[in-house]
């Protein structure tokens, strides 16, 4: 790394100099390392300035863009903190810890782009076929823009399908990352911390699955399973061991991989019995695009 150089470099040099000025030299020296190791240590792994964005501006599963956009300074000084570390001392972190980062990172400059063209205008033809506000009426919001994080400069894109999924193989992530859309996970009101990572996870993926409008629909009188666009999307990714005992009859390659991963969060026997029929007929739910935003009161639409 950069700063082991630097201190090479010093060391050679101190060891020219006279008692006095050799002192001073170390002096120097150690500000130097201090400076290079204190930078990396120091960040606040609690999110604590994130997590305060969060608890004051998600109300239940909808984001108050409006206030947020108003009052944004903290989310800025946090997006700044994203920064203030490089990938190299980022290896150093445990898998929590860096996993915690990425997915807080995701979703935190995700919130900027919602705010940086709020309220979000129809700009294209995209208008016709998706809400008007949604976040896909941002020309290049997740292949184009770019964030400033890790000393880097990365896009969202980035974030996901070349570090997030590559990187911890972690199912539940997808769970965790909100694209700012109702059919989105719900964004978490509070920063997912290393030391709670696991729960947060779990958590997230139980609610998302419980959720019937974008999660999993059991049709118990149709015989039929909707489930998330997140499993047509991402269906390698949640490929797991199937619980003990529970086998998926005649099912295509992606059917079997999301019902297998779903059975690890069902207890229902009348619906684990579902997912293992072979005469279960099986559909995807409708994705919604509209923003997950907070309904104001002079909102004709709200």
């Amino acid at each position: 790394m950069e700063y082991g150089v630097r201190s090479k470099r010093l060391v050679l040099s101190c060891s020219n100099f006279s008692m006095p000025s050799k002192l001073k030299c170390s002096i120097v020296l150690s500000l130097s390392l201090f400076l290079s190791y204190g930078l990396g240590a120091s960040f606040d792994h609690s999110h604590r300035d994130w997590d305060t964005v969060l608890n004051t501006h998600v109300y239940g599963t909808l984001v108050d863009y409006a206030k947020l956009s108003n009052d944004s300074s903290l989310l800025s000084k946090y997006l700044n903190q994203l920064n203030s570390v490089s990938l190299e001392e980022m290896d150093s972190w445990s898998r929590e810890k860096q996993l915690a980062f990425w997915i807080n990172a995701y979703n935190a400059f995700t919130v900027q782009a919602i705010l940086d063209h709020y309220p979000i205008q129809t700009r294209t033809i995209k208008g016709l076929v998706v809400p008007r506000n949604s976040i896909i009426q941002i020309p290049g919001v997740w292949k184009e823009l770019q964030w400033n994080v890790a000393g880097e400069s990365l896009t969202i894109d980035y974030i996901e399908h070349g570090l997030l999924r590559p990187k911890f193989t972690e199912p539940r992530i997808h769970f965790a990352i909100v694209c700012a859309s109702i059919g989105c996970p719900d964004l978490r009101p509070e920063a997912f911390t290393y030391d709670k990572l696991d729960t947060q996870l779990e958590e997230q993926t139980h609610r998302y699955l419980a959720n019937t409008e974008k999660g999993v629909k059991f049709e118990f009188d149709k015989k039929r399973i909707c489930v998330s666009q997140l499993f047509k999307w991402y269906n390698e990714d949640f490929l797991v061991a199937p619980i003990t005992g529970f086998k998926v009859e005649q099912r295509n390659e992606k059917e079997r991989i999301a019902f297998q991963f779903i059975s690890h969060f069902i207890t229902d026997p009348r619906a684990l019995k579902l997912l293992q029929s072979k005469d279960t007929d099986f559909d995807y739910l409708s994705y919604d695009w509209s923003l997950n935003e907070r309904p104001q009161p002079d909102d004709p639409d709200s």
